[in-house]
């Protein structure tokens, strides 16, 4: 177990504003326990750019060769969403762990694949880059709800920024916002609930004719819980925008 071994040796693949920003300079921190072997981008010209920033970091745009190298235990995916999936199943395939950004996939017949390897073997990790549950104000509001003796009714409004329409969001590469993002909102909801889901009831604020946004900017979803509890999401572009 990699974790037996008290040191992961990782590669990044996709070194997008989130890495750069995010993810390799925690994993950088994390140099006791973590040793970042590689980074993978998909364009030459990233590639060269990257070697002046990294330059104790292995850089290539093969990914198939940093399957093959033994060395390396862990993945962290970061690429954009429609990505997501092959590049998880060729991982895990050749005995890697995975850290993914979120989403871990957009389709349904994606997730059963993930799901139906998880049934043959559990000897690898996968891990979706679900945040939100592990901060202090998550756990204020987990503690409130558990000390209830009634069901709860779980208001989360997001005031979404807009989008170019034009974005990569939009397109098979993103999924929409709703696949996309609100991901994060869904995972949280089922933390702090902590039951399981009975009923899903959703609604999109869009006319094909007269909208000027997209589809999945605007959407209202309410989740029906085993104790009776509802969670309701409104995820809407359409809201103030901030002052500052």
């Amino acid at each position: 177990s990699i974790f037996e071994k008290n040191k992961f040796i990782s590669a990044v693949i996709g070194v997008g504003g989130f890495s750069q920003e995010i993810l390799i300079p925690n994993l950088i921190k994390l140099e006791k326990i973590n040793s970042i072997n590689t980074l993978c981008l998909r364009r030459p010209v990233s590639v060269l750019n990257a070697r002046k920033n990294y330059k104790d970091i292995n850089i290539t745009n093969n990914y198939d060769q940093i399957l093959e190298n033994k060395n390396i235990n862990v993945i962290f995916i970061t690429t954009r969403h429609n990505l997501h999936f092959p590049m998880i199943m060729k991982a895990l395939k050749a005995g890697k762990n995975v850290f993914c950004e979120k989403p871990l996939c957009i389709t349904k017949k994606e997730l059963s694949s993930i799901k139906n390897f998880f049934l043959k073997t559990s000897k690898q990790v996968i891990v979706t880059g679900f945040n939100r549950r592990f901060s202090s104000a998550t756990e204020i509001m987990k503690k409130f709800i558990e000390d209830q003796n009634d069901p709860v009714f779980l208001n989360y409004t997001v005031n979404a920024d807009q989008l170019d329409k034009r974005s990569w969001v939009y397109t098979k590469e993103g999924g929409g916002r709703n696949i996309g993002e609100a991901c994060h909102f869904y995972d949280l909801i089922l933390y702090l609930i902590g039951e399981k889901y009975v009923e899903v009831n959703a609604n999109a604020m869009f006319d094909k004719k007269k909208s000027k946004s997209n589809k999945t900017d605007n959407f209202f979803v309410q989740i029906k819980f085993s104790n009776g509890s509802i969670a309701q999401i409104n995820y809407s572009t359409a809201g103030a925008k901030p002052s500052y």
